[in-house]
């Protein structure tokens, strides 16, 4: 039992450096977003696409990403063209469990264990 005993306590001791370390990186990350999006504003100010220092190049540039506003539309066009590669390939998880929890088979979908430990205390 101490094997395990000495596995558990490797484990939360190396989970709490690696979060406490994410924690740091998510800091630092809004701080790099906060400044980021002076830059693109004050580029786009001075219509410049790109902007160099001693510590390298940066380079703006925009693209229109897409974004539904008619799900209905879109599902009749998939549908009627058979356009499936319009959509990502995965299942709703919360919507399949539900499902399944009333009984209900979906065909083509299957399931495989995902193995998985919780922390607490």
């Amino acid at each position: 039992m101490s094997d395990l005993s000495d596995l558990v306590s490797m484990y939360i001791t190396k989970r709490n450096e690696r979060l406490a370390i994410e924690r740091q990186a998510q800091i630092m990350k809004e701080s790099e977003d906060e400044i980021k999006l002076k830059l693109i504003t004050a580029m786009k100010a001075e219509g410049f696409k790109q902007a160099r220092t001693d510590k390298g190049l940066v380079t703006y540039s925009s693209k229109p990403m897409p974004i539904v506003k008619d799900w209905p539309a879109l599902y009749a066009h998939i549908k009627d063209t058979d356009s499936f590669d319009l959509l990502q390939r995965r299942v709703h998880e919360g919507a399949v469990a539900l499902r399944t929890e009333e009984g209900i088979k979906i065909p083509g979908v299957d399931f495989f264990p995902v193995d998985k430990i919780t922390v607490s205390g």
